[in-house]
């Protein structure tokens, strides 16, 4: 599960942001032990930091790196973060993020037409999954930068130019 924010011991600066998020490994633990209230306050707190201008769209966006593990055990454990909090935009995003990444993983680098069609099947299934978390997200929080990049870059994936115009256009309102 090691994939750290871009700071030094996988950290965002509390100097900078007055918020400590936890490293990958830290993050790893809460969601193994169902720790969903400390994960959701952490990363709600990193997220009020940017709301407030504490953080810069770097730090957001380095703090939330630590969701880019796309290991399938994960899953279970997303759902039932979402599930104990269903109007949190921080698990909604979370989520979102790691489907996002699954659906990476799965269409691989090959070419749509070079990729097996069971791999394709289920990087769609994922992508469905990460656009309905990311679009519920945005509802949830009045600047939801992440849900727009990590939604762009599916919408990039599939060669939806519109919708990744409508989605850079929301995000530079910010």
């Amino acid at each position: 599960f090691v994939y750290s924010c871009s700071s030094e011991h996988g950290r965002i600066s509390p100097i900078e942001t007055g918020v400590i998020t936890p490293s990958a490994n830290e993050t790893w633990e809460l969601l193994q032990s169902d720790r969903f209230a400390e994960l959701n306050q952490r990363f709600t707190a990193m997220q009020s930091a940017y709301t407030n201008r504490t953080a810069t769209d770097e730090d957001l966006r380095a703090a939330f790196r630590v969701f880019y593990n796309p290991d399938a055990a994960l899953a279970p454990k997303y759902d039932l973060w979402v599930s104990t909090f269903p109007k949190s935009y921080v698990a909604r995003l979370s989520r979102g993020i790691y489907y996002t990444r699954v659906d990476d993983t799965l269409r691989g680098k090959l070419l749509r037409d070079e990729t097996p069609p069971e791999r394709l099947t289920a990087a769609d299934i994922a992508y469905e999954k990460a656009k309905a978390d990311l679009g519920a997200s945005v509802v949830q929080n009045p600047k939801p930068l992440l849900s727009y990049v990590h939604a762009m870059t599916i919408t990039g994936q599939y060669g939806d130019l519109a919708g990744s115009r409508r989605l850079l256009d929301n995000a530079i309102s910010i």
